[in-house]
């Protein structure tokens, strides 16, 4: 949720007052006949019982916005019957002041039992329950209400016998817990915040410069667009935290897959890269949104976790306002379940192609018999006495080992009349960037294709990148299909190849 600075409060006072709100004020005004003319925050001032939350409004500025023709509903707690702990004014205002305000006007009606029920928004976005019960005893949240429905020019005044403990959302908790600094630092680390000139107001021309009388300006953090917006009161997560422990531990075992060699800031991308990986699944749909979750959780960037107990295994769970978070200090979650994945190329994509000596041509599978990956295959022809080549670049490998498949498609599936179909024979090459920084070449053997089946080759068993080139601008890792049909063989072997897909499987 983007929030605006501590100091542009004042904006609120130019927010015109809902309808709803109007309607319920006018209704209790024409029953009881009189109010007072103080605003709120004049009548507050002015309650000697009231004394320390009228210092606190002051200190926050909120004295000026409780004085403006905006309505309110403010629930104060009496003197001696509250401690605020030791906090910024940012953090005074967000927690204690607008926990206990709102934008309407919230009445008790007579003899209120327990059908009056509401869930109140207040100013910070928490929801709080306004309630009664038989004994038509009022209580706002946990705290009970001693005075009800004083009246003021622009809105209505409860006083209460403590404060309403606030209820943190899971952004909000993070850079509480000491124990959490390390994932809370990083997350963190994206803050940004940005002017907004349409919304803020001009105060003239200074030095040939526009100064603003009132700045607005929004924070936000990309990291929440991405995992999920663990500061949205109406969202609802589960969080598996990782304690500052726990942090260096996974962050240990994950960075030796980002080792980027030689290249310049190669220490930047492997720090970088590492960070994402620890924390890019970590953040789970709520359990309304779970299908089984005893079974399976779905993370917030779309996988699928099939031993949730093993990742909840030694947690501490915590209740928040939007889900729970979960801290760990030990990750569970395998590298092939959240950021060492498979990698496959599809052979018509030809974004990531390059052809020499032949023609291609992007084939329709989609109503044959047998399945192919995408629906689609290739059909490269020889347009020379040169070997057909096909190039493709593979992106996202990282510096582990790898088992590298191709997959044929069976050359009937294009004419289910041919009497006979010949085999072709192929080479495999691939180009990656050394330890030293330099591309190396490798030949990865050849191999005879069964060309009336879906034949799935391994290209090469266990093969380790010494370098990462996830994220790279860059991109080194280049594998190429060479058809290995010379001229004298064409009586027993066929030049043309027809082509699924290029898998590189992560090993273990």
């Amino acid at each position: 949720m983007m929030k605006r600075i501590f100091h542009i409060i004042l904006c609120l006072s130019t927010l015109a007052c809902l309808s709803s709100c109007s309607d319920q004020w006018n209704s209790h005004y024409d029953r009881e006949g009189t109010f007072a003319e103080d605003n709120l925050w004049q009548y507050i001032n002015n309650r000697s019982e009231l004394q320390k939350f009228a210092r606190i409004l002051q200190l926050t500025g909120y004295d000026k916005v409780l004085s403006s023709d905006q309505m309110f509903t403010v629930w104060a707690p009496v003197d001696e019957s509250f401690q605020v702990d030791d906090m910024s004014s940012e953090r005074l205002l967000n927690e204690f002041v607008m926990n206990h305000v709102c934008r309407s006007a919230q009445i008790v009606p007579d003899n209120a039992d327990s059908t009056f029920v509401r869930n109140i928004q207040v100013m910070n976005g928490k929801r709080i329950v306004f309630s009664a019960d038989q004994e038509h005893k009022v209580t706002f949240g946990s705290v009970i209400l001693q005075n009800s429905n004083l009246l003021c020019r622009n809105g209505i005044l409860h006083t209460i016998n403590g404060k309403e403990d606030f209820f943190d959302n899971i952004w909000e908790y993070l850079p509480k817990d000491s124990n959490l600094t390390q994932i809370s630092e990083y997350l963190h680390s994206f803050d940004t915040t940005y002017f907004d000139i349409d919304a803020s107001t001009e105060g003239g021309i200074v030095d040939g410069e526009i100064y603003y009388v009132d700045s607005v300006i929004y924070n936000d953090n990309p990291m929440l667009n991405r995992l999920g917006r663990l500061d949205d009161e109406k969202s609802d997560y589960l969080f598996l935290a990782p304690t500052n422990t726990a942090w260096e531990e996974a962050y240990e075992r994950i960075s030796p897959y980002f080792n980027y060699g030689a290249i310049e800031q190669a220490s930047y991308y492997q720090d970088y890269y590492t960070k994402e990986a620890l924390v890019a699944n970590t953040v789970f749909w709520g359990y309304k949104k779970q299908t089984s979750p005893s079974d399976s959780l779905l993370s917030t960037l779309g996988r699928t976790f099939y031993d949730p107990a093993r990742l909840m295994r030694n947690t501490t769970e915590k209740r928040m306002s939007n889900g729970y978070i979960y801290i760990t200090d030990t990750l569970h979650i395998l590298p092939e379940e959240s950021w060492f994945l498979p990698i496959k190329i599809e052979a018509e994509n030809s974004g990531l192609r390059e052809s020499q000596y032949c023609s291609v041509e992007n084939r329709d599978a989609k109503n044959a018999s047998i399945k192919v990956s995408g629906g689609t295959y290739v059909e490269v022809s020889p347009t020379s006495t040169s070997n057909p080549t096909l190039t493709y670049t593979v992106r996202g490998t990282l510096s582990a080992s790898y088992d590298i498949y191709c997959v044929f498609v069976p050359q009937r599936i294009a004419n289910p009349n041919l009497k006979r179909v010949l085999p072709t024979k192929v080479r495999f090459q691939m180009s990656y960037l050394n330890a030293a920084g330099k591309i190396a070449s490798i030949n990865l053997g050849n191999a005879t294709v069964d060309t009336e089946k879906m034949d799935t080759i391994l290209v090469r068993k266990n093969f380790k990148f010494p370098t990462a080139n996830y994220g790279l601008i860059n991109e080194n890792v280049q594998f190429k299909i060479i058809n290995n049909v010379s001229n004298r063989e064409t009586a027993m072997f066929n030049r043309k190849m027809f082509i699924d897909c290029i898998y590189f499987q992560p090993v273990e």
